[in-house]
């Protein structure tokens, strides 16, 4: 270990102590990838770092909510769609039973057809994701913004008199008035169908407008944390290359200032 008493060799030291903590520090920037290292460092860059994150999270809740609402939404129509074809088929049977010339016992076939088609509509009507009904006309409310802006679902409602008249028991295609009454409960339904699936599109878009805002809200704020935080490479290793020249010429100083001492001490020492 290099040893030095007089005061320069001192000043050398501390000087070299210096440097060498210079070293360990950029060279902790730069395998960390943080540049606050301590509180220190930059106290009201942390401060705001640390903002920008809480904010950051409150960013990704509301993106999942977005998310979740979007797949939800996409789900009512998909089913809607479903629920489309079905009652378009159940309105062409009801018209091929208003067929004069048909006797009762085919027209009974075109019947048989139409009751499972309700069915399938009743299982349209009470379909549920994670326990959650999709058609109970019930109002959602999303929260889609860290400021706690929502957005409100469709109130998508397969329960109404429409749909209530188009499977009940007594709708049936075994006779032409019935049939007749079968067409006007599909036309009713099918429109029924297309007003909820535009209303479903409203929710879709508002939800993607919402989702573009916070993708672009996240990026910045990021960014921001990231000029704050993260290290910049190339001023950092400029800096620890610096402190290692740095630190190499005091060595070096230090080394010759020991030198002088000890030649002084060689000159000092009585002739014997």
């Amino acid at each position: 270990m290099i040893s030095v008493n007089n005061n320069e060799g001192v000043r050398f030291a501390d000087l070299l102590s210096q440097h060498i903590s210079g070293v360990a520090q950029s060279s902790l920037r730069l395998s960390s990838g943080n540049k606050l290292l301590a509180p220190q460092d930059d106290a009201a860059g942390l401060a705001v770092a640390t903002r920008l994150d809480a904010q950051l999270a409150r960013l990704d809740a509301a993106s999942r909510n977005v998310s979740s609402a979007g797949s939800f939404a996409q789900m009512q129509d998909a089913h809607l769609r479903g629920l489309d074809g079905i009652v378009s088929r159940m309105g062409e049977l009801a018209v091929l039973a208003q067929d004069g010339t048909m006797p009762d016992d085919i027209r009974a076939l075109y019947d048989t057809e139409f009751q499972q088609l309700k069915g399938m509509v009743n299982d349209v009507r009470t379909a549920q994701v994670n326990h959650v009904n999709l058609f109970d006309g019930q109002s959602r409310e999303v929260t889609v913004s860290p400021e706690g802006t929502s957005v409100t679902m469709g109130e998508v409602d397969l329960f109404t008199d429409e749909f209530n008249v188009l499977t009940a028991n007594t709708t049936k295609l075994t006779s032409m008035e019935g049939a007749r009454a079968a067409l006007d409960a599909t036309s009713a339904a099918g429109a029924s169908v297309s007003i909820e699936r535009a209303d479903i599109g409203g929710t879709l878009s508002r939800l993607e407008s919402a989702s573009a805002q916070l993708t672009s809200q996240r990026e910045s704020m990021t960014a921001a944390a990231s000029r704050i935080r993260d290290t910049d490479v190339a001023q950092e290793s400029t800096r620890l290359a610096t402190e290692q020249i740095r630190a190499q010429s005091a060595v070096h100083t230090l080394r010759q200032a020991n030198a002088r001492q000890g030649m002084v001490l060689e000159l000092l020492r009585p002739l014997g």
